[in-house]
């Protein structure tokens, strides 16, 4: 748009500051998307035979996740102890009978710690408990 001001000075509208602060918006709301998608940061182990999940799945998922110093979350939220666990448990899982709970236990928890997890999402009338492995590549492949 231009408009002529008395002795022949054009005033135009420049858009591009505006560009450029809609396209860093852009960026940083499509990082924190990602980061947001991959929840909480858990060394996981390596499974030959994973399968892959795509992410609008994983969004619907309720999932507990463990850190390697045993700290426990739910969908990312923080939990004090394992009794906090089954009462927020309970209720993110009321509405989604039949869905799957997932677990994200760190390569370094005793297999018992993550198999107390699995009993408490299965008294709490879960049918199907599922693990998180990082992909690994199988013998054979480059």
């Amino acid at each position: 748009m231009q408009i002529n001001v008395g002795g022949g000075v054009k005033a135009t509208i420049n858009i591009t500051p505006l560009a450029d602060v809609c396209l860093v918006l852009l960026i940083v709301f499509m990082m924190m998307t990602a980061m947001i998608r991959q929840g909480v940061s858990v060394k996981l182990p390596v499974a030959h035979h994973a399968r892959t999940v795509s992410t609008e799945s994983q969004d619907k998922l309720i999932t507990v996740s463990v850190t390697d110093q045993k700290e426990l979350f739910l969908n990312m939220k923080p939990m004090e102890n394992v009794d906090q666990l089954e009462r927020e448990l309970v209720l993110a899982y009321r509405g989604r009978e039949g869905q799957p709970v997932v677990i994200k236990g760190a390569q370094e928890l005793e297999y018992g710690e993550v198999l107390s997890l699995m009993n408490v999402a299965r008294q709490l009338g879960v049918a199907e408990v599922e693990l998180v492995a990082k992909k690994g590549k199988q013998e054979g492949e480059g």
